[in-house]
């Protein structure tokens, strides 16, 4: 699966020019949390979700990203946030150590299943039992069909699309839960999302809640 992954050194080649189109989380995510939780944010970016976490009180915050041009823009826009250059399956964090994690956009980077449930794999680490994890991401796009199947064809994976910031995967909201073995689905729903080329795709929107165990 090396040849699915569109990086160099280990970072996308959008980083450091990104411009960031997600939503922040709805404010009702955040409502039964103290402003003690400890929330961490995979693939923080420049800290534009952190950012609007501190405007809103909380204080206890963790971004982690590849690209450490962004975490340095991060630094400047949420000063007192904890971030961390490292990979998303490997966060260099303690376990059960975070009462929320916020996971933008991030999956389709990981192209192969087996890379994306490493990256589950950790937030279930790091996540305390009982507490969430809050998902977005690009969902299959009929309009892109052409690309999926002629990209199925050379690499044996479909969902795939290379774009200017490298290759990312498309999946169903069905796919995206079955790599969530052990945490329990709280709200699901498609939603459209504006993509990086301001154009709005099939998206999926997903809270989950950590498993006991």
């Amino acid at each position: 699966m090396r040849r699915l992954q569109d990086r160099e050194s280990g970072t996308p080649r959008w980083s450091a020019q990104a411009k960031f189109t997600t939503p922040v989380p709805p404010a009702g995510l955040f409502r039964s949390l103290a402003s003690t939780a400890a929330v961490l944010d995979v693939g923080c970016g420049n800290g534009r979700a952190l950012a609007y976490l501190a405007d809103r009180g909380f204080r206890d915050l963790i971004g982690i990203d590849l690209s450490g041009e962004l975490v340095r823009q991060a630094r400047t826009q949420v000063p007192i946030a904890r971030l961390l250059v490292c990979r998303s399956e490997a966060i260099a964090l303690a376990t059960a150590s975070i009462d929320l994690a916020l996971c933008m956009a991030v999956l389709s980077y990981s192209v192969a299943d087996v890379e994306a449930r490493r990256v589950v794999a950790e937030l279930y680490r790091v996540v305390r039992p009982g507490k969430s994890l809050y998902l977005t991401d690009f969902a299959e796009d009929p309009d892109l069909r052409c690309h999926y199947v002629a990209n199925s064809n050379r690499l044996g994976c479909w969902g795939i699309v290379r774009t200017q910031y490298g290759i990312v995967r498309h999946r169903t909201l069905d796919h995206l839960l079955k790599l969530f073995h052990g945490w329990q689905p709280v709200d699901c729903r498609s939603e459209p999302l504006l993509t990086w080329s301001n154009r709005m795709q099939p998206g999926v929107v997903v809270t989950l809640r950590r498993g006991a165990s």
